[in-house]
């Protein structure tokens, strides 16, 4: 998100965007004195005595997160992570988002667009997490743009016995008032906790900074979540 940094002295290189195929092969080239320009998506400085400049390049294509590999949760579960007293295992179901909001980073990190797993990739990943757990936090930035994908979500949860495992997620406001039936499932398949981006209870100030949303819509939300228990 800061390129420029890699002009400071105390930082080589910066990895632009997503990691998980740029980090690896970056690695390497250092390990082994290969040409960094051959690196699609870094920034890195031509140093202090060609001026110090930066230089970009090539961008990396977007991956499939759909087939990409399952994070090393070994690494991770000796370590107890709790949120609001109750333990927790986190995933990610989708990246991106498809919205302009002026103050937010996330297109500017994942590219623009919204890219979701399949409902069926998001339960084989619940499978590899630590039943143990009282709560799935899921961490992507939109979870509930498509609605029906989030139903089917629900519905394999009730399926496979994990409605019994408390679950967050952030979704928007519009997603939430638009789909009662699909919310009353999230609610049957164990939500909990949706963030949904308020931001402020001023029209003016929403619409400057370009949430796309209104008051009235909000207030709708709010207590539509609450009546289902979902805070």
């Amino acid at each position: 998100l800061v390129p420029e940094t890699a002009l400071y002295p105390q930082i080589d290189v910066t990895v632009r965007g997503e990691g998980e195929l740029t980090f690896p092969e970056l690695i390497d080239a250092l390990e082994h004195g290969k040409d960094l320009k051959n690196v699609k998506g870094i920034y890195f400085s031509n140093g202090k005595q060609n001026g110090n400049k930066l230089i970009r390049t090539e961008d990396r294509p977007l991956i499939d997160i759909n087939t990409s590999p399952f994070p090393r949760r070994d690494l991770v579960r000796f370590y107890d992570y709790h949120y609001f007293w109750a333990s927790i295992d986190a995933l990610e179901s989708s990246r991106g988002c498809p919205f302009n909001c002026h103050f937010c980073c996330i297109n500017k990190h994942w590219g623009r667009g919204w890219r979701p797993k399949s409902p069926e990739r998001v339960i084989e990943e619940f499978h590899r997490m630590d039943k143990n757990k009282r709560w799935f936090i899921f961490n992507d930035s939109e979870s509930t743009l498509d609605m029906k994908r989030m139903e089917r979500i629900s519905e394999l949860s009730i399926e496979y016995g994990y409605h019994r495992k408390w679950k967050s997620c952030q979704g928007r406001v519009t997603d939430v008032v638009n789909k009662p039936r699909i919310v009353d499932k999230m609610s049957d398949a164990g939500w909990k906790m949706m963030f949904i981006g308020i931001e402020s209870i001023h029209q003016k100030s929403l619409d400057t900074i370009g949430k796309g949303i209104k008051i009235e819509d909000i207030k709708k939300a709010v207590k539509m979540l609450h009546d289902r228990g979902i805070t």
